[in-house]
């Protein structure tokens, strides 16, 4: 089930200008993993998604064993969001890079406390195991963590997805 992360016509036009909500990616430029990552799991989705895009029209989908205070590992949503091509509309790590430099405001207003995760850019380390990118805001900030998949996933803990 999508879900859009927050209504933009709620705000007046001033507001929607101030925010500047359109994120621009090259995704022709090489991308490069930090040190720990060996390669991603599936490069050949590196190239897909919009190179612009406004984010308030961006979904957050829950996997079914996420709702409702349930938790699942992250392997069980990766591959299920490879299993039903969801995979294909997830965000990338070249999206979190500037979903990052826009202000927290923005983050903020259309995600608030959650901690959001980019499925296209799963990566393996030099030990074998699989990680996936996320954000989310803290003390002020916005933050880039990596997660094993198999930690726990909860239902504050979306894959962001561009609309359909």
């Amino acid at each position: 089930m999508m879900q859009k992360i927050y209504d933009i016509q709620s705000f007046t036009l001033e507001e929607q200008y101030l925010l500047n909500t359109i994120i621009c990616v090259d995704r022709s430029v090489c991308l490069v993993l930090p040190p720990d990552f060996v390669c991603l799991a599936d490069p050949e989705l590196k190239i897909l998604g919009p190179t612009e895009y406004d984010f308030t029209k961006v979904e957050l989908y829950l996997y079914e064993g996420q709702k409702d205070e349930k938790c699942i590992r992250g392997i069980r949503i990766y591959e299920h969001l490879k299993d039903i091509n969801i995979i294909n509309r997830c965000f990338g790590f070249e999206d979190v890079l500037e979903v990052q430099k826009k202000a927290i405001g923005v983050f903020q207003k259309f995600v608030g406390d959650k901690t959001i995760f980019f499925w296209k850019s799963v990566v393996m380390d030099r030990f074998g195991y699989f990680h996936v990118p996320c954000i989310q805001s803290d003390l002020g900030w916005i933050w880039i963590k990596w997660r094993r998949l198999d930690d726990y996933w909860f239902n504050d803990n979306p894959a962001a997805c561009f609309a359909s």
